[in-house]
Order: structure tokens, then C-alpha cells, then sequence
């Protein structure tokens, strides 16, 4: 797509209801994607509704996603180092900004072309238990606070993931064993019923 100024980028159609809350989470992705101009930020090129339901965000095109890159075969771990080194850059500058990304995940790491990694999909930011399941923080289950470890967390699931090429577990609950078990394995944290 070419958006104002001849700058090429990559349109991200999203669906909603219509109504209030889904109002207020558009323009809460816009502002943030406004207020987080940063080198592995997916650069904002504007927005449009394309309908009632239906808003376009459009920001710089990318080659891909890192979950795609990860499953199409073996990363080097001078990639997977640089990829994360981009994304907590990043996810530094949005923390000190005073927001959470809270949908950090390898869908939502894009690979430019150039190799670099960027973060896209503001529309979670600060918003308790919301994100994939595969990436929550212990704590978003415990408590209505959103913390910036929540991201941190997320980045090391992220990394985890790369290298590995699984999931250290299904989903954060205590339906899954795997996750009980790491909650068991840190010392001195309470875990969260």
C-alpha cells in the first residue's frame, strides 16, 4: 500500500463490533503508536476507517513475522540476539513512556527487510489479562496491576521460543503442569492460586 508522502507500508485491517470499547481500544493503539517513534517500532503511517467496523492501521511494511521465520527453520543465535536486543530496546522505551505492551508475542515481532526486528499491535497496551495465553506473565492471573515485567516476561518466552522452537508451557494457569512448575521453581515469589 502507498500511504502519504510516497512511503510504502503495511495495512492492518481490524474488525470490531462497533461500539464504544472497541472506539476507545483503536484510539488507544493509534496514540500509543503515535507517542512510541522508535527504531524497532514499526513506524505509524496513518489510520482509516474503512467502515463502521472495520479500521485500517497502517504502518511500515515488513518482510514478516518472527514466528513464521522461527517455524520456517533453524535461527542462528546471532539472529535470535539481535531480534530480542531490538524488541527490549523497544519495549524500554514504551516502559518509560508509562506504557505495557501486554501482546508481546513472536506474531507480533515483525522482520524488516534489512533483518531488523520490530514490535507491532498496540491495541493491548495497559490492559490487564489481555494477550495470548502462551506468553502471560505469572502474574497476570494474580493481580489487576499491569507491570512492565509483564513485557519482560513475555520477551523471555520470546527468546525461550527461538531457540527452542516450543513453548516452555501451554497456557499460564495452573491447568498446566509445566507452568505450576516453574511458578514452584522461583524462590521467594508467591504463587498465584
Amino acid at each position: 500500500a502507498r500511504a502519504h508522502g510516497g512511503r510504502h507500508g503495511g495495512v492492518r485491517a481490524r474488525r470490531h463490533g462497533g461500539g464504544k470499547a472497541d472506539h476507545v481500544r483503536i484510539q488507544r493503539e493509534i496514540v500509543a503508536l503515535h507517542c512510541t517513534r522508535h527504531p524497532h517500532v514499526c513506524a505509524f503511517v496513518g489510520w482509516c476507517m474503512l467502515t463502521d467496523t472495520i479500521c485500517a492501521i497502517v504502518t511500515e511494511l515488513c518482510a514478516g513475522d518472527v514466528f513464521s521465520r522461527v517455524e520456517a527453520g533453524p535461527v542462528v543465535e546471532r539472529d535470535i540476539h539481535a531480534w530480542m536486543y531490538g524488541v527490549v530496546q523497544a519495549v524500554a522505551h514504551m516502559h518509560q513512556k508509562g506504557l505495557v505492551h501486554c501482546d508481546i508475542k513472536l506474531e507480533n515481532l515483525m522482520l524488516c527487510y534489512d533483518g531488523t526486528c520490530k514490535l507491532i499491535d498496540f491495541g493491548l497496551v495497559n490492559q490487564h489479562n489481555a494477550g495470548s495465553s502462551h506468553y502471560y506473565a505469572p502474574e497476570v492471573s494474580s493481580t489487576l496491576c499491569v507491570t512492565p515485567s509483564r513485557d519482560i516476561w513475555s520477551i523471555g518466552i520470546c527468546l525461550f521460543v527461538c531457540a527452542t522452537k516450543f513453548f516452555p508451557f501451554y497456557e499460564a494457569s495452573r491447568r498446566d503442569r509445566r507452568f505450576v512448575h516453574i511458578l514452584e521453581a522461583r524462590s521467594g515469589d508467591d504463587v498465584p492460586r
